[in-house]
C-alpha cells in the first residue's frame, strides 16, 4: 500500500507490556508514545518503530492535561514522522482487522478523518447528560447548578443507549408514566438557558456546534495540522481548557464543525457496564470478529489475555501483507 500510516497511544497507567505488545501488533508502521511519567515513573518500551514524545504533559482522567498530551503528540508526529494518516488509541485498544485492509480503507481516500458524535442541540438526554461538561468551567458555581440540574432531570440509575462509543441515559423523572415530571421539565428548561448562553459565556451557537463523542479519532495529515492549529486558537484554548474531560468534545467539536469530509469511527467500543466499557472477554468474539470496524476497545491491561491472543492470532497470518 502506498499510504503511510502513523499511530499515536497516549500511556500512563498501563502495563509497558501491554503497550508494547499493541505496537508490535502495528509494526511496521511507526508508532509515537505520549506517556505521562509522573504516574508510572519507570515506564519503557523497547519495540523498533516505537518512540516516546519528549517532555510530556502530565495527564489524568478528565483534566486539559489529557487534550493537552494528544495535542502534542500530534505535534510531535507531524515534526517527526513521514505519515498520510494518523489513528490515536488507547493502550487497552488493539487491531481487530489485518492492517493491510485498514490501509486499504484509508488508502481509498474516501474520508479524511473518522471520528463520530452525538449533537448536544438534537436531543434532549444527550443535552441533559454533557451540558454541565460543556457550557461550564469545571466546578465553576454554573457547573455545579447544571450538574444539580441533571440529578434533579432524573436520568442516572434508569435505562441507557449506546450511541458512538458512549452510554447516553434514557431516563428523566416520570420517564415510566411517558410523561416528564414537572421537576424535570424544570431542569430541562434551565439547561437550554446555559445552552443559549443566559447563565453565562460559551462559544457555541450556530457557527459552532456543541458535539461530543468518542476521543480515539483517526485523521489525514492535513486535518492533524488543522486540530494542533485551531486548538492553539486563544478562545479554543481559553475555553475547553476549563472543562472537565475536554477530549470528549474539544476534538469531535473541532472535527464535526470543519469542512472535512469525516466518515465513522474505526473502533468497535465494548458494550458498557454502568458508564464505561467493560473489558473485552471470550464471549464477545463474534461481535468482534463481526464488526466492520478496524480497531477494538477495551482489551484487559494484561498481554496474556486469552483474548488478546485470540485477536492477535486471528490477524496475525494477514498482517504480513502490509
Amino acid at each position: 500500500m502506498s499510504v503511510r500510516l502513523a499511530f499515536g497511544i497516549m500511556s500512563a497507567i498501563h502495563r509497558p507490556s501491554t503497550v508494547a505488545q499493541l505496537a508490535d501488533a502495528l509494526a511496521p508502521y511507526p508508532v509515537v508514545v505520549h506517556h505521562d511519567f509522573s504516574q508510572q515513573p519507570d515506564f519503557a518500551i523497547t519495540s523498533p518503530n516505537a518512540r516516546l514524545v519528549p517532555s510530556p504533559k502530565r495527564t489524568g482522567w478528565a483534566n486539559w492535561g489529557y487534550s493537552e498530551g494528544i495535542l502534542l503528540l500530534l505535534k510531535h508526529c507531524l515534526e517527526h514522522v513521514e505519515f498520510d494518516y494518523f489513528q490515536l488509541l488507547s493502550p487497552t485498544c488493539l487491531p481487530i482487522k489485518p492492517l493491510c485492509e485498514f490501509a486499504g480503507y484509508v488508502d481509498e481516500g474516501r474520508y479524511q478523518a473518522n471520528i463520530e458524535w452525538l449533537s448536544l442541540d438534537d436531543d434532549p438526554q444527550v443535552l441533559m447528560h454533557f451540558a454541565y461538561r460543556t457550557y461550564a468551567p469545571d466546578m465553576s458555581l454554573r457547573y455545579r447548578a447544571l450538574w444539580r440540574a441533571y440529578l434533579m432531570y432524573g436520568a442516572e440509575g434508569g435505562p441507557r443507549v449506546e450511541k458512538v462509543g458512549l452510554s447516553i441515559p434514557l431516563a428523566y423523572h416520570g420517564y415510566e408514566s411517558g410523561r416528564m415530571s414537572l421537576r424535570a421539565r424544570a431542569a430541562l428548561g434551565f439547561v437550554r438557558l446555559a445552552q443559549r448562553g443566559l447563565l453565562g459565556r460559551h462559544p457555541f451557537g450556530p457557527g459552532l456546534r456543541a458535539l461530543t463523542g468518542g476521543t480515539w479519532f483517526g485523521a489525514r495529515r492535513e486535518v492533524c495540522e488543522y486540530l494542533v492549529r485551531k486548538a492553539a486558537e486563544p478562545a479554543i484554548e481559553g475555553y475547553f481548557s476549563r472543562l472537565t474531560q475536554a477530549d470528549e468534545t474539544l476534538f469531535p467539536t473541532l472535527l464535526g464543525n470543519s469542512d472535512f469530509r469525516i466518515g465513522p469511527s474505526n473502533h468497535l467500543v465494548n458494550v458498557y457496564n454502568g458508564g464505561h466499557p467493560r473489558w473485552f472477554d471470550s464471549s464477545d468474539i463474534d461481535r468482534i470478529t463481526q464488526s466492520p470496524a478496524y480497531f477494538g476497545r477495551k482489551f484487559p491491561d494484561d498481554a496474556s489475555a486469552s483474548i488478546r491472543r485470540t485477536v492477535l492470532d486471528r490477524i496475525a497470518p494477514q498482517a504480513a501483507a502490509v
